[in-house]
């Protein structure tokens, strides 16, 4: 389906998913349209199936995200596809996006977290909505010879989408902030939305909390890649777990992001960027990111 018939059903069809099944040995791919009448995804399915000539009755497990119109124990797909074809068939919720669910729940014990997440929200926004702006952060770019890249749109949804989205802002800060700069100085407000992201983001805390971030997304980013692999099995998934887990829990790779930090206000200290120090900020940051990550391990 080519983009703009997407765009045309979008409000009949808002999710475009893969099911994928063995059949004696061999890897099938089935391309399914879900929309959001539980009945109709249900259709879709067994349509597919009939259409490749697989029996839905000898499946032996589904797996769908959490929402109520695939997971609902009586009214939703899996439930009405078990009803009629395979009763004996168990359902689980989708191991991916549980690991999104965990790092987005366990923000509630640390503010800094959802606020740093916030920020990056806000960034796109600056941004995307402005040509005038997104041409300012280009010349910018250019002007300090700085690889030309877009401010990455984050997920509300999709936490883990995070990782790109931290990593491009890690990337590319001193041309964001230069131009935040350009931006407040022509308004004259700090307290506009790009005067608030500008003081968040040229504080040394700030910074540290997106390095660490980023070192944490990056972790579960590699588990639910591996999650969604074709290869994956339970076994090596259980280990693959267990390993995320230990190298979270202790916050090991911290020194590291510091020094990543200490770099990076230096870079923007030469690039004549003021960045705001506290002292201590170090002992702080990892107590708080601590937390998050001891109730992001607790859902893991």
């Amino acid at each position: 389906m080519d983009k703009d018939t997407r765009k045309k059903r979008k409000s009949a069809y808002e999710v475009f998913d893969w099911i994928i099944e063995k059949d004696n040995g061999l890897l099938c791919k089935i391309c399914l349209e879900f929309g959001c009448k539980n009945q109709s995804n249900k259709e879709a399915i067994e349509h597919k199936f009939c259409k490749r000539g697989l029996d839905l009755s000898k499946v032996s497990a589904l797996s769908f995200d959490g929402a109520s119109n695939f997971s609902g124990v009586h009214k939703g797909v899996q439930a009405l596809i078990r009803k009629k074809f395979c009763p004996d068939a168990i359902y689980f919720q989708c191991r991916s996006h549980l690991l999104h669910l965990a790092a987005q729940r366990a923000a509630t014990v640390c503010k800094e977290v959802k606020r740093t997440i916030s920020i990056l929200g806000d960034l796109y926004k600056i941004f995307s909505q402005s040509p005038k702006r997104s041409q300012q952060l280009k010349n910018v770019q250019e002007m300090c010879n700085i690889p030309i890249l877009k401010v990455i749109e984050p997920s509300s949804t999709r936490w883990l989408a995070y990782e790109r989205c931290i990593e491009r802002v890690i990337k590319i800060l001193p041309s964001i902030l230069i131009t935040l700069e350009h931006i407040y100085k022509d308004s004259g407000d700090l307290s506009s939305m790009g005067g608030g992201i500008l003081l968040s983001l040229r504080q040394k805390e700030t910074i540290l909390i997106l390095n660490v971030l980023n070192h944490i997304f990056t972790l579960l980013g590699n588990l639910s890649r591996y999650f969604q692999t074709e290869d994956s099995d339970l076994s090596n998934s259980v280990l693959f777990t267990e390993s995320t887990r230990r190298s979270l829990e202790n916050l090991d790779s911290f020194q590291e992001c510091v020094e990543k930090t200490d770099k990076i206000a230096s870079t923007l200290k030469e690039s004549e960027v003021h960045v705001d120090e506290k002292e201590n900020i170090q002992k702080s940051v990892k107590s708080m990111l601590l937390q998050y990550v001891n109730k992001l391990c607790q859902n893991l």
